[in-house]
C-alpha cells in the first residue's frame, strides 16, 4: 500500500505537482490533473527543459529545509492567526505555495534557522488565508498564481 498524504494522492503525485508548479505554472488554467499530464507529456517530448539531476538535488534541498522547520506535514496545514497553531488536514494548495516558495528562495532559506523558516511558513499560510487564496475554488488560476507568487515572495530577507 502506498502512503497517502491526502485521500487519493500519493507521494509520487505530490512530487509531480511540485515539479509541474515549479517549472510550468505559467501554463496553468484550472484542472490540476490535466495540467500534470500536460507537463509530463511536454517533458517526455523534450518540449520543455528538464534536468533530472538538478531537479532531484533541488527537491532534496527543499524537503530538508521544510522538515527542519515544520516536520510531519505541519508546513502544509492551516494556521490559527491568534496562536499560530496548526489546524485542519494536509492542504495541497499550501503544499504548492510553501514548497515552491522554498525552492524559489533555496539559497536564502538554507541560511535561516529552523525557527525562522517555520515563522516564514506560518506567516505565508496566515496571509494566504487572509488574502482568500485558499479554501473554496483554490484551483482557480487566480488563486493558484496568487499563492505561488506569495510563496516566492515570502522567504525574501
Amino acid at each position: 500500500m502506498q502512503f497517502q498524504l491526502k485521500k487519493g494522492l500519493t507521494l509520487e503525485e505530490f512530487a509531480l505537482r511540485f515539479l509541474t508548479m515549479k517549472n510550468y505554472s505559467h501554463n496553468f488554467k484550472h484542472e490540476v490533473s490535466d495540467f500534470l499530464t500536460e507537463y509530463m507529456e511536454a517533458v517526455a517530448r523534450n518540449a520543455v527543459s528538464f534536468s533530472y539531476e538538478a531537479e532531484k538535488e533541488l527537491f532534496k534541498r527543499v524537503w530538508i529545509q521544510i522538515n527542519r522547520a515544520l516536520p510531519g506535514g505541519e508546513a502544509f496545514r492551516g494556521k490559527n492567526p491568534s496562536d499560530r497553531r496548526s489546524y485542519g488536514p494536509f492542504s495541497p494548495a499550501l503544499f504548492e505555495m510553501v514548497s515552491i516558495g522554498v525552492a524559489h528562495n533555496i539559497e536564502i532559506v538554507e541560511k535561516l534557522s529552523p525557527e525562522e523558516i517555520g515563522d516564514k511558513i506560518t506567516n505565508l499560510i496566515i496571509k494566504a488565508k487572509a488574502n482568500v487564496l485558499t479554501g473554496s475554488g483554490s484551483n482557480s488560476r487566480s488563486k493558484t498564481v496568487g499563492r505561488l507568487e506569495l510563496g516566492k515572495a515570502g522567504f525574501t530577507v
